[in-house]
């Protein structure tokens, strides 16, 4: 034991003697597995993590590709009328939900905010399992055709708009000229899937019928990019399975409420399915991948410096003790390869 701390004792001395060794091997060490605890994080939560909804492994949003008569596509966004046609018509999905964004002021407070809005079908908030702070989320009384004023409101916008009144459900939200009732505030720990546009926080809900776009209802020509349909597909189907069956109900309709326009002969539409984490995550996934490769590579690097350094330390003792031996140095007890 004696022995173990002397070596310990003329370790530590040396290494007081050798402050730039010691410091380029702990700046080494300490920025290169911080890189890697950072991106394994990073990859933990965009890639193993599951997304905040039940059944997320069910959830899919459905891609609208419309393609030219070479078979190129041409878009990928819905029309009015046909997302509606989807909607009331596919066998595929035990839930379906109708997303639109878009942004309106709020005109009924004096400081006339502007916020991120969102118009949904009842399921949306049932398909995410959302919790409610108070109040209730939108249900059959405010489904499509119903057009009943009523508005769910984030928690943030509560909080900073409202100063989280507790009289809230009694009040009224007034945008685009129209006076809405709130019915209920969602939960604080209510996730927002960023399926659209990344950092999107929408302030205010309202049912399908108010959103931005109903005046393309009978346009089958025109498309909108802010149009979302999500869906949790039934247990007994594949995502393929589904695209197939999709793909002819889409696009056999579109095709003859288009025959009139020549413009659009020859083309088609094809369904596709991409998983909400997916649509959510996008590639991060390749980028997380990628910046596992480069760090795990930087940190094998790392390691192969200071291995060479603590070699040329080790060269250097080795040289030391070599001189001491020619000028008649008795020989002593084995230490540590870290003394000097």
């Amino acid at each position: 034991m004696s022995q173990l701390l002397y070596q310990q004792k003329q370790a530590w001395m040396s290494l007081k003697k050798k402050v730039g060794f010691v410091s380029t091997v702990v700046i080494t060490m300490g920025t290169t597995l911080g890189a890697l605890l950072c991106i394994l994080t990073l990859g933990y939560l965009l890639i193993v993590e599951p997304l905040p909804y039940p059944e997320q492994e069910k959830l899919y949003k459905v891609n609208h590709a419309i393609g030219d008569k070479s078979g190129e596509t041409n878009a990928t966004a819905f029309t009015y009328p046909g997302l509606i046609h989807l909607y009331k018509n596919q066998q595929v999905f035990d839930k379906t939900a109708l997303i639109q964004y878009g942004e309106d002021v709020l005109t009924s407070l004096p400081s006339q905010p502007t916020l991120s809005t969102g118009y949904v079908t009842p399921e949306w908030f049932a398909l995410l399992g959302a919790k409610m702070q108070m109040g209730r989320s939108f249900e059959e009384t405010e489904a499509l055709d119903t057009f009943n004023p009523v508005a769910v409101i984030s928690y943030k916008t509560w909080q900073d708009e409202f100063a989280s009144a507790t009289d809230m459900l009694d009040k009224k939200v007034s945008f685009s000229g129209v006076s809405f009732r709130v019915i209920g505030v969602l939960g604080e720990n209510f996730v927002e899937p960023q399926i659209k546009q990344t950092g999107r926080d929408v302030g205010m809900w309202f049912p399908w019928d108010y959103n931005l776009d109903v005046r393309m209802k009978e346009r089958w020509g025109n498309i909108s990019g802010a149009l979302t349909f999500v869906g949790k597909l039934k247990e007994s189907l594949t995502a393929a399975q589904a695209e197939q069956i999709l793909t002819p109900l889409v696009s056999d309709t579109w095709v003859e409420n288009v025959a009139s326009i020549p413009f659009f002969s020859g083309w088609s539409v094809n369904v596709e399915l991409e998983s909400l984490q997916t649509a959510i995550v996008g590639d991060s996934q390749n980028t997380v991948y990628k910046l596992l490769a480069g760090v795990f590579g930087l940190v094998l690097i790392a390691f192969a410096n200071i291995a060479n350094l603590f070699m040329s330390r080790t060269a250097e003792q080795q040289r030391q003790l070599a001189i001491y031996a020619a000028l008649g140095a008795k020989k002593i007890p084995p230490v540590s390869w870290l003394t000097g």
